[in-house]
């Protein structure tokens, strides 16, 4: 184990993952079908048919973040991923910061996705069968898919990679088929292509279209997780880039053409209240419309898988993050034991520890109603939007550290890394200003908290006071 700046590099296997298993990881955190349908109900309530403009404009920005974080990237190949790049440009602060956000992230996105998941299931199945147990209750579908996601990432990373770009395969050729067959039906005429050069024809006003670009950025994150797995790869440096750029180039074209047949199918106020309301019923209504009743529910069923999908992935990538942490010592030291499966099995056990009792406070606090799933996961998201925002900045300066000191490229040193913090900047503006109404603006706060203490918790840890422990190895 080779130390640089305090931060160690851990080394977990040098055999694992290919090309297949990074883009798995990458295109998994990112979910596309899920972000495309639910977050993207967010975009059409904003902009209308401005929609296919908000995403074009994201996929092109989020290029930017993609060659920032593959800069860094060109350096790692151990675990713990950016964690480590941004110890070893920025110093022990910085690390412990950058990972303690980031598990925050976990500890907030997991269960938020999960419920997330359960509720589609639960409409899904009311809209078969409304007496049915499974129509009654988002918790019992939480029971289900909870154990089951962290079984998948237990049994380690290449099984969970399959599995994951499976479900995210199956969903996108779904969505796919679906835009095919709605442009073949309307015909090319009838898209919107005008609104991609003047997007404010969908409807939107300059304000309008701008927060419509903050959120679609959101829907776009998620590609740096495969560095997190950089020591399970075979051969990282070649292959970290193609997944990173790979994945957000898949996600954007499929954001692209999803949103400009939905558009052709449906008027620009049609859209806004369809999709901008309730997300899941555009599908519903598209799909029994130009193919069929059972293929509606079939595809919703695989935007709720992708959701399970992203679980497995958000679960991947920060036990190894708190594997690299205990090697450092931030974390205790058992965290940093591996299975015969090489997977660090009590750091994922520990997730889902705190992962089932936010679900139990959740349950206290708001029941098992419907609108009681759509409270809990809208509170935890906004505390997800902060912690991804605070990691993105100290990337940005990390690359541009890192940059200066190996003579990269202006592109790589300055372009990137600035573009990509005015981005984030504007995807913080679309998600908190103004502050969302109570209770959700508690959640605001309550993660700012959480990150003073993080900040504290790394000067007290900086300044000594933590005594070191010997790393266990299995």
């Amino acid at each position: 184990m080779n130390e640089v700046n305090g931060i160690a590099e851990v080394e977990v296997r040098s055999d694992g993952l290919g090309f297949a298993g990074l883009y798995a990881q990458a295109l998994g955190s990112m979910a596309p079908p899920y972000n495309c349908i639910v977050v993207g109900s967010v975009i059409a309530a904003l902009s209308g048919h401005g929609i296919a403009a908000a995403f074009l404009l994201a996929g092109f920005a989020m290029m930017f973040y993609g060659i920032t974080i593959v800069s860094l990237a060109d350096n790692v190949t151990s675990t713990g991923g950016l964690y480590g790049m941004v110890g070893s440009t920025l110093g022990r602060r910085a690390a412990l910061w950058f990972g303690g956000a980031l598990v925050l992230n976990g500890l907030f996105s997991i269960p938020a996705t999960v419920v997330s998941a359960a509720y589609l299931l639960q409409l899904i199945v009311g809209a078969w069968a409304p007496s049915n147990v499974f129509a009654q209750s988002w918790l019992l579908w939480v029971a289900i898919l909870t154990p089951l996601a962290f079984l998948v990432s237990y049994l380690g990373a290449d099984v969970s990679a399959r599995v994951v770009l499976t479900i995210i395969g199956c969903g996108m050729i779904a969505i796919v088929f679906l835009d095919v067959t709605i442009m073949a039906h309307v015909g090319l005429n009838a898209v919107p292509w005008s609104t991609l050069y003047e997007p404010t024809q969908g409807g939107a006003g300059r304000s309008g279209m701008m927060l419509s670009v903050g959120v679609a950025v959101i829907t776009l994150a998620g590609s740096e997780s495969a560095i997190y797995l950089a020591g399970e790869a075979r051969n990282p440096k070649r292959h970290i880039p193609w997944a990173v750029y790979g994945s957000i180039g898949a996600a954007a074209l499929f954001y692209l053409l999803t949103s400009l047949a939905f558009s052709a199918a449906l008027p620009s106020n049609s859209l806004a209240d369809l999709w901008g309301k309730n997300g899941p019923e555009v599908i519903s209504k598209l799909g029994t419309t130009y193919i069929s009743k059972g293929f509606a529910i079939a595809t919703l069923s695989l935007v709720a898988a992708s959701a399970f999908a992203g679980v497995i992935s958000f679960i991947n990538y920060i036990a190894r993050v708190m594997l690299a942490m205990a090697e450092d010592r931030y974390l205790p030291a058992s965290f940093a034991v591996l299975d015969s499966r090489q997977s660090p099995w009590i750091s994922i056990t520990v997730l889902a520890v705190l992962t089932v009792a936010s679900f139990a406070i959740g349950y206290c606090m708001l029941g098992d109603r419907p609108d009681g799933a759509i409270t809990f996961f809208t509170w935890l998201y906004f505390g997800v939007t902060l912690f991804l925002i605070s990691n993105y900045i100290l990337i940005c300066v990390s690359a541009v550290v890192h940059g200066k000191s190996k003579g990269n490229s202006g592109l790589r040193t300055y372009i990137a890394p600035f573009v990509t913090l005015g981005i984030m900047l504007l995807a913080t503006k679309a998600e908190l200003t103004p502050l969302p109404p109570p209770p959700f603006d508690v959640a605001s706060w309550f993660a700012i908290g959480l990150l003073a203490f993080v900040v504290i918790y790394a000067e007290w840890v900086v300044r000594g006071r933590v005594v070191e422990a010997k790393i266990p190895r299995s």
